[in-house]
């Protein structure tokens, strides 16, 4: 990990004067598990900071958080840190652009249990894992503003989970801005 941030600021700071974006976006989720049912609506949000190294391609930091309430009694969070690259199809005002992710999620489960005469117990399970998330997306920007829109779709694998849930599916729509 130490190598991949290290390759990373190196790559970044080899152009200083290259183009910088930021994106935040509201975002809806889908945690499945391994069998692809108990599905699980969510919300949440994604940031991501990126800097071009090339003159399609950025490095950057994503980061994002998701709840999950399946039951009154269940209230599950995703949260999760990565670095990705993003290529850019082109340079003109509608840019459609893919990219992945690799990080680190925290997993936070929190279960109200009512066993029945006044008992209830409360379970917190959290599990930190590696993540990868490959995503495409869509970014309007009109050449003379620096404001412009995104929407992302992100899929978020936790190949090495133990849990039930392994993957969140999400669709963000948001706000960007290049400097």
């Amino acid at each position: 990990m130490k190598k991949i941030v290290f390759l990373l600021i190196l790559a970044a700071s080899t152009n200083i004067n290259a183009q910088t974006i930021f994106k935040v976006g509201g975002s809806i989720a889908n945690r499945w598990n391994e069998t692809l049912n108990n599905q699980t609506l969510g919300s949440g949000f994604r940031v991501s900071a990126e800097k071009f190294i090339t003159k399609n391609l950025s490095a950057g930091i994503n980061i994002s958080r998701f709840s999950f309430n399946p039951t009154p009694s269940v209230d599950i969070t995703y949260s999760a840190a990565s670095f990705h690259y993003t290529y850019y199809l082109n340079k003109k005002a509608i840019q459609p652009y893919t990219g992945i992710g690799i990080g680190y999620n925290l997993y936070v489960d929190n279960t109200t249990l009512d066993l029945g005469n006044n008992a209830i117990v409360k379970q917190k399970r959290t599990k930190n894992y590696g993540v990868i998330s490959p995503f495409i997306g869509l970014k309007y920007t009109k050449k003379e503003k620096k404001l412009g829109v995104f929407f992302q779709v992100n899929t978020d694998f936790v190949p090495v989970a133990n849990i039930t849930p392994i993957g969140f599916l999400s669709t963000t729509l948001g706000l960007s801005t290049q400097l």
